[in-house]
């Protein structure tokens, strides 16, 4: 019975922290060069660049302490406003697609958020667009169509370490505690160990 509380309290944390934190997942190594703003076959619109960098630094709270926080928007309301707006002069920019849904799937808007991420893969279906309409479908907790994003996700990119802790976090959703520790592994072996030493903390994983 111990085991079974404190799977459960593990699970409930790592999901909390998913859908109010984005589960650590920067996907992309941190630069202090600006993002890139370019497009397919063109260049984006000036103002559209000025606007998606307001909304992408949203997410950028560098005096926190807490290393999930760069995925945090801390006015994801703000956010989804200048990302309409990218949209409207760059219907075809992907990645102001995929950045609104995080921002909505932080305000609740969970359909319109997959909607968004969906229109993002269309656009450009890279392994880290998959990744983040995993995370949305993971805040909520729609297990499975998150685990199918994520899986392949990493089929298309196997590195991604975020992926892989969120594949976790996805299994343990859905009571597969050896399939989320040998993910936790993966991870770790790409390079963060943080949640497989917290799953083996808590005597979840050994």
């Amino acid at each position: 019975m111990r085991f079974v509380s404190v799977l459960i309290s593990f699970t409930s944390f790592l999901l909390l922290a998913c859908m109010l934190s984005g589960c650590r997942m920067s996907l992309v190594k941190e630069s202090h060069e600006p993002p890139d703003l370019t497009g397919f076959s063109k260049e984006i619109q000036p103002r559209a660049q000025i606007l998606y960098a307001e909304a992408y630094l949203l997410w950028q709270n560098r005096e926190s302490a807490n290393p999930a926080s760069t995925e945090i928007c801390s006015q994801p309301a703000a956010a989804v406003d200048l990302l309409d707006r990218v949209i409207a002069l760059e219907p075809q920019y992907a990645p102001a697609y995929t950045r609104r849904g995080l921002a909505l799937s932080e305000l609740g808007a969970f359909e319109e958020a997959f909607d968004d991420a969906s229109t993002g893969i269309r656009l450009s279906p890279t392994p880290e667009a998959y990744a983040y309409r995993g995370l949305i479908s993971l805040r909520a907790r729609q297990f499975q169509a998150a685990r199918k994003d994520l899986e392949y996700s990493l089929e298309l990119q196997s590195s991604q370490y975020p992926a892989w802790n969120l594949l976790g976090v996805t299994a343990l959703a859905e009571g597969n505690t050896g399939k989320a520790c040998k993910s936790f592994e993966k991870a770790c072996s790409y390079g963060d160990c943080s949640r497989l030493e917290q799953a083996r903390a808590e005597n979840i994983c050994r």
